[in-house]
């Protein structure tokens, strides 16, 4: 027995030959199968009722303990994912984001990836991303200071992806960044926002499937903020609406977990939650947790990028 556990986070799983986004970064259908042929041999892999009861009775986990956790309520998770977890018998975490949902819309951070996907050469995405900038107010200075701030590679993007995605989640005023991005998704993508919102999210029906196969459905957020970077006014508000929506596709509103989008979040958030009978959070922070150290709101999670294929 332990206390360890292992929380896994995947977004997209797709064969990627079928996506109509090639360049999209994906973890291909086969090597989700390679991974759970993994964690089934090696791990012990618990369920949302499972971890309920091991905190709620302070018990102590079984050796190799880890949970499979979905973000943002991707179609894929129901073409791809749902039949290799029923196959196996193996109940996941799924957090969608829920005005994709309600509203048929593409969420911001979905919109960059896609632009991003829709163009093999990043210097026409940068030149026109700058253009549009500068025709929007901000000055060569602005620009730089960006690249300063924002192109630094990563584990997973270059500097170049990284500068893009910067500006595309940090610009203000919101009212600019959402018409650059509507520009950027007009010039890319080149589908209309509804059509592509209709294949790339998972609808209310597909929830139900979830729910009727005894899969969780946790809070992701309504509008997908950054959490740490709004007042305590409007996270309250999130959390609202997020627990509205939760309640509207038949999920659970009490001991229920909230998983962070960006994994943003800071003492307010917990705070609310708490009030709002949530029992544990899910950050992006990479390692693995001992769930008893009062850390429950800030539980870190591995990135199925971070393993070898």
């Amino acid at each position: 027995m332990s206390n360890n556990l292992s929380i896994i986070m995947y977004h997209y799983v797709r064969e990627i030959n079928k996506s109509n986004f090639p360049r999209l970064n994906v973890l291909k259908l086969s090597e989700f199968k390679n991974q759970l042929d993994y964690l089934q041999k090696n791990y012990n892999i618990l369920d949302f009722e499972d971890f309920i009861y091991f905190i709620k009775n302070k018990k102590k986990l079984p050796k190799n303990s880890c949970m499979l956790t979905f973000d943002d309520g991707y179609k894929d998770h129901i073409r791809y994912v749902f039949p290799e977890l029923i196959k196996r018998k193996i109940r996941g975490l799924f957090f969608p984001s829920a005005k994709a949902i309600l509203e048929n819309v593409v969420m911001d951070v979905d919109c960059i990836h896609l632009i991003i996907a829709s163009i093999s050469d990043n210097k026409i995405l940068i030149k026109k991303l700058d253009l549009l900038c500068k025709l929007n107010g901000f000055t060569e200075v602005d620009i730089k200071a960006n690249w300063k701030k924002y192109g630094i590679a990563t584990r997973f993007d270059t500097k170049e992806i990284r500068y893009v995605k910067g500006v595309l989640q940090n610009m203000f005023p919101l009212k600019t960044r959402n018409k650059i991005l509507k520009s950027l998704f007009k010039s890319f993508v080149k589908s209309e926002p509804e059509i592509v919102s209709k294949n790339l999210y998972l609808s209310q029906k597909d929830l139900k499937v979830l729910l009727d196969n005894q899969m969780y459905i946790g809070g992701h957020g309504y509008n997908h903020l950054w959490m740490k970077n709004e007042t305590k006014s409007v996270q309250k508000k999130e959390i609202d609406l997020t627990l509205d929506f939760l309640s509207k596709v038949g999920a659970k509103t009490e001991n229920w977990i909230m998983c962070y989008p960006f994994g943003s979040y800071n003492r307010d958030t917990i705070s609310l939650l708490k009030k709002k009978k949530c029992i544990a959070g899910l950050t992006v922070k990479l390692g693995v947790n001992k769930i008893f150290s009062k850390n429950l709101f800030e539980l870190s999670r591995f990135d199925t990028n971070d393993f070898s294929k």
